[in-house]
């Protein structure tokens, strides 16, 4: 009961924090930030209240000396293991399958949880470290397993968490929401948080760490679970589906109208003159064709810009991507489908007693999809469904360095501004 209690009031001081507008930003960014460790401070406190409670022996988190192992039955003190005793030849090619499974989760993982840490929703400046994150990852997997301690894997649906954290925002009147400006990129949190939990090791912290009941853990991982799994990508494509299809109309008006204005900015800025300019008749055919609007219509594209816009009754837009809108709903469903039936064989195989067997699982999924999503959709529509995960900034960091002429970027643009006017019908 206490961890459910915690759960929902947690739950509900996240959302309140994050998507309602009562209360001054501030006070909410407050909530937001520091409801979840109130919450565990708070129920902590609670058993204590008397009545009822006192007829309840809560578990408490077991706790230890001073940087001693919690297992003071089965473990020494100086927390090495010792691997080479009673381990047989036959142990050892026995563990090698679960090892194999467990690496490729480590690798899955880790990619996963650095691409949400990083995703396009965060104006990142500074670029990625997956290489030499993988460096570390190593070390500490070798150095957990000498230990006897528990490998450091990324927590997919919580990764982002400290980024969130990071991020600064601004109230925009357009929309009437607040967006993210910028992130204070800096690894000071990420080390004090280090220090801070090797600080827990030490006894006077220990003790008051053994006063938290593990039915406050449990409802700790339920605030953790609810409220990062509500940003998901499945869950974001359900509600998507489930809108009133009047309102998904005029978001989809205001969304797309916003994208094209912000893709004929970046072509504008890129170039540095304002327009794209073509060096013959034929580049301008060429253009329309596709659907683009020529440079040489630069005021024209704008004035149309702003006309739609005036057209388009002011609304909120919903928290959704651009390539929601303008998919096909029937490949829309059909990619919902298949995320829906991943997600039911990685759980399903988790209730057996085969559980450990699971990275196998996501290994099937990650090669089957580059097979069967090219055989189902139209690559046009895939490239909408499984757009990129974050930005180029990022993504710039797991590709060697190339050379790009401005020739080129014009082309790029040329054609993503093509691609988008194909699809909305203009």
């Amino acid at each position: 009961m206490v961890a459910l209690l915690m759960g929902i009031f947690g739950i509900s001081a996240q959302f309140f924090g994050s998507k309602s507008q009562y209360l001054p930003y501030k006070i909410r960014t407050f909530i937001r930030d520091y409801s979840t460790p109130l919450c565990v401070v708070f129920f902590t406190g609670f058993i204590h209240f008397g009545g009822y409670l006192n007829n309840v022996d809560f578990i408490k988190l077991p706790i230890t000396k001073t940087f001693r192992p919690t297992d003071t039955v089965n473990r020494r003190d100086d927390w090495f293991i010792r691997f080479w005793e009673g381990v047989t030849v036959g142990n050892v090619f026995l563990a090698v399958p679960f090892a194999i499974l467990l690496t490729a989760l480590f690798y899955y993982d880790h990619n996963i949880s650095s691409l949400i840490c990083q995703s396009s929703e965060f104006p990142l400046k500074k670029p990625a470290s997956f290489h030499y994150d993988f460096l570390l990852l190593g070390i500490t997997t070798g150095v957990s397993g000498l230990i006897g301690i528990p490998a450091p894997n990324g927590l997919i649906p919580q990764a982002p968490l400290h980024t969130h954290s990071l991020c600064v925002y601004e109230f925009d009147p357009k929309t009437g929401a607040n967006i993210i400006s910028k992130v204070v990129e800096q690894r000071l949190s990420n080390t004090l948080q280090g220090l801070m939990t090797l600080g827990m090791m030490t006894r006077p912290l220990l003790v008051v760490l053994g006063t938290i009941p593990q039915c406050v853990l449990a409802g700790l991982f339920w605030i953790m679970a609810i409220t990062t799994i509500d940003g998901t990508d499945v869950m974001k494509r359900l509600r998507f589906l489930f809108l009133n299809k009047e309102w998904k109309k005029k978001l989809a008006q205001i969304v797309i109208a916003d994208y094209r204005a912000e893709q004929e900015r970046k072509a504008m800025s890129s170039l540095g003159n304002g327009c794209i300019n073509y060096e013959n008749e034929s580049d301008v055919a060429f253009s329309r064709t596709r659907g683009d609007i020529p440079s040489t219509e630069c005021s024209s594209r704008k004035e149309n810009t702003s006309t739609t816009e005036e057209k388009v009754e002011h609304i909120v837009p919903a928290d959704f991507p651009y390539e929601y809108y303008i998919t096909e709903p029937k490949y829309f469903i059909i990619y919902l489908v298949f995320e829906l039936l991943a997600f039911a064989g990685e759980y399903s195989i988790t209730c057996t007693k085969g559980a450990i067997g699971f990275p196998g699982v996501l290994i099937l999924i990650l090669v089957l999809v580059p097979i069967v999503f090219p055989r189902v959709f139209p690559k046009e529509q895939l490239d909408l469904l499984d757009s990129e995960a974050a930005d180029e900034l990022i993504l710039e960091s797991l590709k060697l360095k190339k050379q790009t002429s401005e020739t080129e970027n014009v082309s790029s643009i040329d054609y993503e501004l093509g691609h988008l006017n194909s699809m909305t019908g203009r």
